[in-house]
């Protein structure tokens, strides 16, 4: 039973039933119109399946992305593992009560020389020894490369001016022929 039957026998008069009956057509058309507006506006979802490339390349990229991760993993636990060596053999050190050399430390060298006089005169002439032997070296090397540098800028220069002498004395002696 739909609106319009109910609104018929409701109605006593037939004037009633044809207003009822327009209504309805009026009604059952205005419910179309609202329906497919709507049916309009609702869009329907298209989906295209991938293409093989498009998979392989989203698999390539997910390979990627997970070597890239476990690279950077292991350089982590690498480094994490160096520092805790680092760490662990610095405790060994500090455990074993191992002591570092430095200058200046309980007396230093002026203790040392103090106690030690001779031998500290024996090293001071020793160094000065091998310090002079070498800057002696090193001069005659700079002295003879010198020498060697300079003899070969005038041989350049005396075969230049050579040349430029001879081209004058044939030019002279060609002007005295002619």
């Amino acid at each position: 039973m739909d609106l319009a039957d109910v609104l018929i026998s409701l109605s006593d008069t037939p004037a009633t039933e044809k207003v009822a009956a327009d209504n309805s057509n009026d009604l059952s058309a205005a419910l179309d119109a609202a329906l497919a507006e709507q049916s309009e506006l609702t869009k329907v979802a298209s989906h295209e399946p991938p293409t093989p490339t498009q998979d392989l390349t989203k698999i390539a990229e997910q390979l990627a992305n997970a070597e890239q991760e476990a690279l950077l993993k292991e350089a982590e636990l690498y480094g994490a593992a160096v520092c805790d060596g680092f760490i662990s053999r610095m405790g060994d050190y500090e455990g074993q009560g191992v002591k570092v050399a430095s200058f200046g430390a309980e007396g230093g060298f002026d203790k040392f020389a103090s106690e030690n006089p001779e031998l500290v005169k024996q090293a001071m002439e020793l160094g000065y020894r091998e310090t002079k032997d070498n800057l002696e070296k090193i001069a005659s090397a700079a002295v003879e490369q010198g020498y060697a540098e300079t003899m070969e800028h005038i041989k350049v220069a005396a075969e230049k001016y050579a040349e430029a002498g001879y081209n004058d004395a044939l030019k002279v002696l060609s002007s005295l022929q002619g």
